[in-house]
C-alpha cells in the first residue's frame, strides 16, 4: 500500500514537473515569435530614417517654412531611429514600445506637415518620388506592426491563462506592449 502510494506521487510529481516544462517551452516560443516579429517590423520602420535622411540632407541655407520643416523632419526621424534602437533592445517592454510610438506618430506628423506645405515652397519633383517611397514603407509597417501586435497578443493571452500563468510568475516572463 506505501509502495503504491509513493508511485502514485512520484507519478503526479513526474507529470506535473512535463506539464510545467511543456508550459515554459510554450510561453518561450511564443515570446520567441513575437520578438522575431519585432525584427520584422524593425527592418520596415528601419526604412523611414534612411529615406529622410537620403532626401532631405541638404544643408539649411536660409529660413523659410520649408526649410524649417525639413528640419523638423529630420530631427523627427533622427528621434525615431534614435526610438527604434532603443526598442530593439527590449522589444517587449512597455517604455520601449511606448516610445517608439510617440516617436512614429511624431514622425508622421512631421512628414504630413512637409507634404502639405503650398507648391511654390516644396519641391513637388523631388517630393512626389520620395512621398512613394514613403508610401510603400508605410505599408510594409503597417503589415508588420499588425503581425507583431497579433503576436505580442498571443503571447500575452498565454501568459493570462491558468495554469501558465503559474509558470510565467515562476520563471519571471512578463507580457508585451503592443506598437500603437
Amino acid at each position: 500500500m506505501v509502495a503504491t502510494s509513493t508511485l502514485l506521487v512520484w507519478s503526479l510529481a513526474a507529470l506535473l514537473l512535463f506539464w510545467a516544462i511543456g508550459a515554459y517551452n510554450r510561453l518561450v516560443r511564443l515570446r520567441a515569435q513575437a520578438i522575431a516579429a519585432f525584427s520584422t517590423l524593425e527592418q520596415a520602420m528601419g526604412g523611414l530614417p534612411v529615406l529622410i535622411a537620403a532626401s532631405f540632407s541638404q544643408p539649411v541655407t536660409e529660413a523659410s517654412s520649408l526649410n524649417l520643416e525639413m528640419l523638423a523632419l529630420m530631427d523627427a526621424g533622427k528621434r525615431f531611429a534614435d526610438a527604434l534602437r532603443l526598442a530593439r533592445a527590449a522589444p517587449l517592454a512597455d517604455a520601449a514600445m511606448d516610445d517608439l510610438s510617440k516617436a512614429y506618430q511624431e514622425l508622421a506628423g512631421s512628414w504630413d506637415k512637409q507634404s502639405v506645405l503650398p507648391d511654390d515652397l516644396s519641391t513637388p519633383d523631388v517630393f512626389a518620388a520620395v512621398q512613394l517611397r514613403w508610401n510603400q514603407i508605410g505599408l510594409l509597417v503597417q503589415a508588420a506592426r499588425a503581425d507583431f501586435n497579433n503576436r505580442v497578443q498571443l503571447y500575452n493571452d498565454a501568459i493570462g491563462q491558468f495554469p501558465a500563468l503559474l509558470v510565467a510568475a515562476a520563471v519571471g516572463l512578463k507580457p508585451g506592449q503592443t506598437l500603437s
